[in-house]
C-alpha cells in the first residue's frame, strides 16, 4: 500500500529510472524461472534503465543553452590595441571620435593620438560598472562592446537597449534581448 501512495509522476526521471531498475531486480528474485512474472520484472528493469537515460539527456538539454553563444563572437570583433585587457573593449576602426563615452565615464576611456577612443581602465566596482553601461547608452554607433559572461552586466545592457553589444549571450538572454528590442520598437 505504501509504494502506491508515492508521487511517482513527480520524481525526476534520473531518480525514477534507478528506482524502477532496483524494483525490477527485486521482483526478478521473487519470480519463478521462465514465468511471465520474471519477464515483467526484466522488462521493468530495462524500462527503468531507459527512463534513467532519458532523464540524463533531459537534464543535459536543460544545461546546454548556456554553452551556445550568439554569432557575435568576440573573435569576430577586433579590439583596438590600446584597450586595457578585460571584458569591455572598443572595436578597432569603429570609433568616430564623438567624445560621448568620456562624458559619462572619463576615468574609463582615453583617446589615442589618432582620435580613436579605447578602454583605459576596466570597471572595478559597481559605480564604474554603471558608468560603463551609461557609456554604452550614449555612444554614437556601438563601438563599445562587452565580451564577458557576467549575467548581471549582460541583463543591464539588454534592459538598457544595448544587448546587441554583448558578444556572449546565451539563448535565454538572446530571447530576452529580442523581446526588449521588440518592445522598444513597438513590434
Amino acid at each position: 500500500m505504501g509504494i502506491a501512495l508515492l508521487p511517482w509522476e513527480r520524481l525526476p526521471a534520473w531518480l525514477l529510472g534507478p528506482l524502477m531498475t532496483a524494483l525490477g531486480v527485486f521482483l526478478l528474485f521473487d519470480a519463478e524461472p521462465y514465468s511471465w512474472r520474471q519477464l515483467e520484472a526484466i522488462l521493468f528493469s530495462v524500462a527503468g534503465i531507459g527512463v534513467f537515460v532519458y532523464g540524463l539527456k533531459k537534464l543535459r538539454a536543460i544545461k546546454a543553452p548556456d554553452a551556445e553563444i550568439t554569432k557575435n563572437q568576440a573573435s569576430d570583433r577586433i579590439p583596438f590595441p590600446e584597450n586595457m585587457p578585460g571584458d569591455f573593449y572598443v572595436e578597432e576602426g569603429c570609433c568616430t571620435s564623438c567624445g560621448m563615452p568620456s562624458t559619462v565615464a572619463p576615468e574609463l576611456f582615453a583617446y589615442a593620438p589618432d582620435g580613436h577612443c579605447y578602454v583605459c581602465k576596466q570597471p572595478s566596482n559597481a559605480i564604474e560598472d554603471q558608468q560603463m553601461i551609461d557609456a554604452f547608452e550614449v555612444q554614437d554607433i556601438g563601438c563599445i562592446r562587452y565580451k564577458g559572461k557576467n549575467r548581471v552586466i549582460q541583463v543591464k545592457l539588454i534592459t538598457s537597449g544595448e544587448g546587441d553589444q554583448c558578444d556572449a549571450l546565451n539563448q535565454v538572454l538572446q530571447a530576452l534581448n529580442a523581446k526588449v528590442k521588440a518592445d522598444r520598437w513597438g513590434k
